[in-house]
């Protein structure tokens, strides 16, 4: 248990390892295993916009696809972007 007396301490305490909830933390991107699942469960759809919005909306909750990209804490809004807009 966390002993807390400001509030850097409490977020420290908190953080899951990211350091997102520290001000002007990093915001983890998509490292290759997680862009290769979104490419394994919507081929060919990489960087068409609405399209590949859809398809990982339709396998957001794919285990094939969950779980490399929420080992990485990465954001769904994070891989929505940097799947279907680059």
């Amino acid at each position: 248990m966390c002993k807390i007396y400001s509030y850097a301490a409490i977020i420290t305490c908190l953080d899951n390892g990211t350091k997102r909830l520290l001000p002007n933390g990093p915001i983890p991107t998509p490292e290759e295993s997680c862009i290769q699942a979104a490419d394994d469960v919507c081929p060919g759809l990489k960087g068409t916009g609405g399209p590949c919005l859809s398809c990982l909306a339709e396998h957001k909750f794919d285990p094939h696809l969950s779980k490399p990209c929420s080992n990485q804490h990465v954001p769904y809004k994070t891989l929505e972007t940097e799947f279907c807009f680059y």
